[in-house]
C-alpha cells in the first residue's frame, strides 16, 4: 500500500469531507481515505497495482472538488499611527466602513 496527498482548497466543511469521502472509497484499490476540512488536505491509502494517483485526482474533480495549491493568505497592511488608542494598544489591520456606522445609529434610533 501507498498513500498520496492532495490538498483540496474547497473542502471546507464537514459535508464536503463526507462527499469527498464517498467519492474516493468508490474507486477500486483504496483502501482507506483520511479528509481535513480545517487543512484541506486529503490522505489517501491505495494499492499501486489497482489504482495510481492521477485516476484519484481526476476521482476528487469529478465530484467537484479540484486539487491545487492552497492558496496564498494576504500579507497585513501597513501600520499607519493615527494616533488613537487603539493603535496604541494593538495593530489595526482594518477599517470601520463608514455605512457600518450610519447603519448602526439608525438602528438605535427606533
Amino acid at each position: 500500500m501507498e498513500k498520496v496527498t492532495f490538498t483540496v482548497p474547497s473542502m471546507w466543511a464537514d459535508h464536503h469531507v463526507l462527499y469527498v469521502r464517498q467519492a474516493l472509497s468508490q474507486v477500486s484499490g483504496v483502501q482507506d481515505v483520511v479528509a481535513s476540512a480545517l487543512y484541506k488536505d486529503v490522505v489517501i491509502q491505495y494499492d499501486p497495482t489497482v489504482v495510481k494517483p492521477d485516476v484519484l485526482a481526476n476521482a476528487l474533480t469529478g465530484a467537484g472538488y479540484s486539487t491545487a495549491e492552497a492558496p496564498a493568505l494576504p500579507s497585513y497592511p501597513e501600520r499607519t499611527d493615527d494616533s488613537s488608542d487603539w493603535f496604541q494598544f494593538q495593530e489595526r489591520v482594518t477599517k470601520t466602513d463608514e455605512r457600518d456606522l450610519i447603519m448602526s445609529g439608525d438602528h438605535r434610533k427606533y
